[in-house]
């Protein structure tokens, strides 16, 4: 005769056995994420000491006008190639237009560009760059100088570069041997502390002369809009080159 075991006296199943794999389970997806993020961030801070980009720049092509504001920021699709959040903000509030009208000649020297001496100029390793960049004051209001006690832009927001150059490498903002600063919207040309500052009111447009040093080599081919490792913009310029 067979029997049959009634429900209530089937063997049960050990809860603790149960609890066990459970915790078992959960510490092995803890470990697994903590390896992940651990992996992430040492990959994440290599590519930042390495100065790479956070993120694909877009290319703004001479003439063509880049529309800086907040605003646009916070709703525009950035490619990222790693990191976490795009977080980038200009120091103003309110629109800002840069464009490039002009090219920028490269030269040889100093003398060649028609300029004086210039302060740790390197014949052997520097050529000297003329740039110029366009900006129309839409509407911004950017941060009151704690020095001077008035709103001012800063020039070296733009930064020279190149495809070809070394990372970390840009143009430097050449000055003559006295100490003054070669750009031509300098507050104080001669100060030590708001030579790069500017100040465009709204609705005011100029177009502003920088001198550089820029290494041999690599030819420079935009400037950098952006800062650390977060450049979301490249402001191309044609280039007159003088130095063959």
């Amino acid at each position: 005769m067979k029997h049959s075991t009634s429900p209530q006296h089937q063997p049960g199943r050990n809860p603790w056995k149960i609890g066990l794999i459970i915790t078992a389970c959960v510490a092995i997806v803890l470990v697994a994420y903590g390896a992940y993020r651990a992996i992430d961030t040492a990959i994440t801070n290599d590519r930042i000491s390495k100065g790479e980009n956070m993120v694909v720049p877009v290319r703004i092509k001479p003439g063509d006008t880049l529309e800086m504001s907040n605003e646009v920021e916070e709703k525009r699709d950035v490619d990222i190639v790693y990191g976490g959040e795009y977080l980038f903000e200009y120091s103003f509030k309110g629109t800002l237009e840069a464009r490039v009208d002009r090219p920028a000649r490269l030269y040889n020297n100093p003398q060649d560009a028609g300029l004086g001496d210039l302060e740790s100029f390197d014949q052997d390793t520097q050529n000297v760059l003329i740039a110029y960049l366009t900006l129309k004051n839409v509407d911004a209001v950017p941060d009151t100088d704690v020095r001077l006690n008035i709103p001012t832009f800063n020039i070296t927001f733009f930064n020279v570069c190149g495809d070809d150059y070394p990372p970390f490498e840009t143009g430097i903002e050449a000055h003559l041997t006295d100490g003054t600063v070669l750009f031509d919207g300098s507050i104080d040309p001669n100060g030590p502390f708001n030579s790069y500052k500017l100040t465009l009111d709204p609705g005011e447009e100029r177009t502003f002369e920088m001198v550089y040093t820029v290494p041999k080599g690599p030819k420079p081919q935009y400037f950098k809009v952006g800062s650390g490792n977060t450049i979301p913009y490249y402001l191309e310029f044609d280039l007159e080159d003088h130095t063959s």
